[in-house]
């Protein structure tokens, strides 16, 4: 029962951070730079949230 759980979580904690880096870089990208900003800066988003997600250790330490 635990091993599901488990796993579960880590999906969900992969994908909000997969989703809210995506979503707040191409939301400044658009505010600043328009539609290619948008896309570049939604992909760097993308790119730091998958680093995060990848590490929870490090965002706890970063939060703290």
């Amino acid at each position: 029962m635990l091993k599901p759980m488990l796993a579960i979580l880590r999906f969900t904690w992969v994908l909000a951070f997969l989703i809210g880096g995506t979503a707040f870089g191409a939301s400044y990208g658009w505010e600043h730079h328009g539609w290619f900003g948008a896309i570049a800066v939604g992909f760097v988003g993308l790119a730091v949230g998958a680093l995060l997600a990848g590490s929870p250790r490090l965002v706890l330490q970063l939060l703290n």
